[in-house]
């Protein structure tokens, strides 16, 4: 009888833990002495139920390793035949959170046109979390660069990644050759530049290194700086 009510109530105990581990920011503590497996799965669940800018920084606290996966991955749901129903419902969502991702993305550009950085970066972050479509990288970049603007670095480090992320994954599926995939590249190069900003005043010397390196491979280093006209500028330190 006390095995059938370990059977029984262990799966809930997991389920409440795991909802509680996700939700609740004071069972971080506890979430980080976990294993790496353990801290997977309530980082999953975490980005799940918010990977917006505050969602991922809280997420990569806890398991850096699993939000870089968690960003490379697309979440699809499959359904059976019989679930038409469902699916459709579905794909309304999706086409409704579409048009409201391009309504926001263009009120976050107003905004910016406007000189107010720091509510572009909030209209942009929920645009960002609206997008149904893994490889739209524009919202989540353009909440990064916002986020520069406005002083928010955990916010704007969380952007560049993830838009920088979706841009490699968009251009594997793309012909090099082809506009868009020139301009993917040239957002890639620019969105770069924008991080390598962020790592210098985050005091991260290796990884704005690492970041000049992708971005101009031939440079000696990057000696980068945010301009008044709210564009990332760079020189190669042998100039």
């Amino acid at each position: 009888m006390v095995l059938g009510v370990v059977v029984v109530c262990f799966p809930m105990m997991f389920v409440g833990w795991l909802l509680l581990s996700a939700r609740w920011t004071k069972m971080d503590a506890v979430t980080l002495r976990m294993p790496e497996g353990m801290r997977s799965i309530v980082v999953e669940a975490m980005l799940e139920h918010s990977s917006d800018a505050k969602g991922l920084q809280r997420a990569r606290k806890i398991d850096a390793d699993a939000v870089k996966k968690w960003q490379s991955l697309d979440h699809l749901m499959v359904f059976s035949e019989s679930s038409n129903s469902k699916l459709a419902a579905i794909e309304q969502a999706e086409a409704a959170n579409k048009k409201t991702a391009l309504e926001l993305n263009k009120r976050g550009l107003e905004q910016e046109k406007a000189g107010d950085e720091c509510g572009a970066e909030e209209t942009f972050g929920v645009a960002a979390g609206k997008s149904s479509n893994g490889n739209d990288y524009a919202p989540v970049e353009n909440m990064g660069r916002s986020a520069l603007r406005c002083g928010d670095l955990p916010s704007a480090r969380a952007g560049l990644e993830t838009a920088i992320i979706k841009e490699d994954n968009s251009l594997k599926e793309l012909d090099q050759d082809d506009d868009e995939a020139k301009a993917a590249k040239e957002d890639r190069l620019k969105d770069r530049e924008f991080l390598i900003v962020v790592y210098q005043r985050g005091h991260e010397r290796d990884l704005a290194a690492g970041a000049c390196s992708e971005a101009h491979p031939g440079w000696k280093g990057c000696a980068c700086l945010l301009a008044k006209d709210g564009n990332v500028k760079c020189e190669d330190t042998k100039r």
